[in-house]
Formats: structure tokens, sequence, C-alpha cells
């Protein structure tokens, strides 16, 4: 009976442990996504008041814009508990972006938290175990697909837009109604030259709908098209999750 209640207190210990750590996570996400809003607001504004900007403010505002979105995305990551090999990959690619705010000549008290924020996610990325699998870490089961790779993407869509993915890129194309900036992605892997693999796409924002139309294979140099349409008056904001998965 001892000996029972003792390895059922480490359990508890574990757990406990496993919590602190996934709150943690929780709370540098959301903080990351407040810094960087504040420096939407501080490039943005910045920008609009200049009637010449240099390349330095328009850079800024660019990546405080990625930045946001990335954060979002984390946050997005970390609610749905994703793998702890997804996470630190995430947090790689977030740190590479940092690399760029070094030569910034403004704003760097604020680049500088973001930097710290980010390095924090990742010291918390290597405790995090999440949930134990027994295939490849870089390898998922959702709904008996094995799923690969992810990008996620968000942007603005009036009325039919095209997304052009190949390998690590993604081209947007506006088909019909008024044309927007490309929005932003990030991907979790490249979208590999394998025939066995086939691409769907889930909408988590935005009000018309998203559908493949093209799958990748050899004929068509392994590129996927996705298309938005949205026959509503006026645009509208949208975030996709688009994955691809072994046949």
């Amino acid at each position: 009976m001892k000996r029972f209640t003792f390895i059922f207190l480490i359990l508890l210990f574990a757990l406990n442990i496993q919590a602190q750590n996934f709150s943690r996570l929780e709370e540098l996400a959301d903080q990351l996504k407040n810094q960087t809003d504040k420096l939407i607001e501080l490039t943005s504004k910045k920008i609009k008041k200049r009637s010449e900007n240099s390349r330095d403010d328009l850079e800024q505002a660019f990546l405080a814009e990625q930045m946001y979105v990335s954060a979002k995305l984390i946050e997005n990551l970390i609610d749905r508990k994703r793998s702890a090999e997804e996470l630190r990959m995430s947090g790689k690619i977030l740190s590479n972006m940092t690399r760029r705010t070094a030569r910034f000549r403004s704003n760097q008290s604020e680049w500088q938290s973001v930097t710290e924020t980010i390095s924090n996610l990742n010291n918390e990325f290597r405790l995090y175990e999440g949930n134990k699998k027994d295939d490849d870490d870089e390898i998922e089961e959702d709904e008996n697909r094995l799923i690969v790779g992810r990008v996620f993407w968000r942007g603005k869509v009036d009325n039919e837009v095209q997304l052009v993915i190949r390998d690590l890129n993604l081209q947007v194309k506006t088909i019909s109604g008024q044309s927007y900036p490309p929005g932003t992605f990030s991907f979790t892997s490249r979208l590999q030259k394998d025939n066995s693999l086939r691409v769907d796409v889930k909408k988590d924002e935005g009000r018309g709908n998203a559908r493949v139309i093209q799958q990748p294979n050899i004929q068509n140099n392994y590129t996927t098209i996705i298309q938005i349409l949205d026959t509503d008056k006026g645009a509208r904001d949208y975030a996709l999750e688009i994955f691809w998965y072994k046949q």
C-alpha cells in the first residue's frame, strides 16, 4: 500500500509539473501576441504620418504584421496541444524571424522584449513533452490521415483568390474582385515531391468557401492550388490551415 501511494504521488507530481509547463506556454504565447500587436501600432502609425518612409520603417512594419500572425498561430498550436516536436520547430521558425530585428534603428526595446519572449518560449518547448505517440513525431494522425506537413495562411479576400503552393513557397493570385496584399503564411514543413501525398484545407476564419482545385503531381511540378471563393459583398479576412497527408 505504501509503495502504491508513493508511485501515485510521483505520477501526480509529474502531471502537476506538466500542467504548470503548459500554463506557462499559454502565458508566453499571449504575451508575445500583445507585444507584437503593440509593435504593429507603433510601426503603422509611423508610416501613416510620413509622406516617405525608409526601408527600415517599412521592413519593421511588415515584420511586425508577420510576427503578430505568427504569435496567433503559436497560440493556436499550443491551445490544440500539438506535438512537442511541432512546437519546437515552430519556435525555431520564430527565432529565425527575430534575427532581422538586430539591425533596426528604432523600437529596439520593443523588439528586444519580443526576442526574449520567444527565447523563453523555446526554453519551455524544450521541457514540454506533449502527448506521447507511438508514431514518428513528424507524422501525426488526424481523422485516420497521416499528416506530414502544414501551411497556415491569413489574408483578405474580396471575391476569388487562388493560393499556389509549391515546396516552401506560397503565391497569392487574385482572380476576381479587389486585390489586397498577399497576407502572411507559415510552413511547418515543405510540400514534398511525393505522388502518395494528398492536400486538404480547413477554413479557420472567413465566410466563403475554400477548396483544393489542383492536387500536386509530377505533371504540374507538384503544385497545389487552393481556391477561396467569397461571393458576398465586400472583403473579409480569412485564415486557412492547409495540410498534406499520406494516402
